[in-house]
């Protein structure tokens, strides 16, 4: 009787470990359905759960998909999320490292981006500060917050060999999915894209500087090779047309040896460069 009394203590035990181990997929199941309801407050505090558990689990993927989440759901019921989740975003980014630093660091990028379109109107009558380092973004010019987004975006590039080795499969929870998984199927191609659409819009030309940067090389058209391998001068390295030329020549260099990406990459060069 002991001994099965024994028994049945240690199964009931181990049954407790199986049923207190978290459950993810069913978590994101009911924050959809709560959102589907109109409950934003509701599916921020599941959300909040769900970032805690992941992040006592190390599981990276999920911690950035509740983060995202969690400053959606801040956008709802909060009137100064934006500010909020730049915050947060900034924390979160300074004390992650590895691949989760580079997404965090795009993702920051992104929002100040946003920021920026939102509030655009205010950044045309505002004088810049020179040697701006305030902490409020506020107060930033136009000039000083596209510094620190091309910043975002360099950092979230800045890992290259680390974000080359990583492929895209284990990240599908936080990816829309496009058909060019087999073009760009680095965590590398990922994040470069991203960092590309920014680049490649040209906003900081309106900022005028004396030495502003204009294409005018003809190695910008020169075979795919060589225009990954040419030095291109640029006295405004500040220039988002200078920072998509570097982007778009590591891309080229990064699909050398894959006849199909290369081709990709060099498309969106060539389109670029027109």
């Amino acid at each position: 009787m002991r001994l099965f009394t024994g028994l049945f203590i240690v199964f009931t035990f181990s049954s407790k470990i199986i049923m207190a181990q978290f459950n993810y997929d069913t978590s994101w199941k009911k924050i959809t359905a709560l959102e589907d309801k109109g409950l934003p407050k509701s599916a921020l505090e599941l959300v909040n759960e769900v970032y805690a558990h992941a992040e006592k689990d190390k599981a990276t993927v999920q911690q950035v998909k509740a983060l995202i989440f969690r400053m959606k759901y801040n956008a709802q019921v909060s009137d100064s999320s934006s500010l909020q989740n730049l915050q947060e975003i900034e924390l979160r980014a300074a004390g992650a490292t590895g691949v989760q630093k580079a997404i965090l660091q795009s993702l920051k990028a992104e929002m100040l981006y946003r920021y920026y379109q939102q509030y655009r109107y205010k950044f045309y009558s505002r004088t810049a500060v020179v040697n701006d380092e305030s902490t409020d973004i506020t107060a930033w010019g136009a000039e000083r917050l596209h510094r620190e987004i091309t910043a975002a975006y360099e950092a979230s590039l800045s890992q290259k060999t680390l974000l080359e080795k990583t492929g895209l499969d284990e990240f599908d929870p936080v990816i829309v999915k496009g058909n060019v998984r087999a073009l760009r199927s680095t965590l590398y191609d990922l994040l470069a894209h991203r960092a590309l659409e920014y680049f490649k819009s040209g906003d900081a030309a309106l900022t005028n500087p004396t030495n502003q940067f204009e294409l005018t090389n003809p190695a910008a058209f020169a075979p795919a090779a060589a225009f990954a391998a040419h030095r291109f001068a640029a006295a405004d390295t500040a220039s988002l047309q200078y920072h998509a030329l570097l982007v778009l020549q590591e891309l080229l260099r990064l699909h050398k040896n894959n006849k199909a990406a290369l081709l990709d990459a060099d498309l969106e060069r060539i389109t670029y460069m027109r």
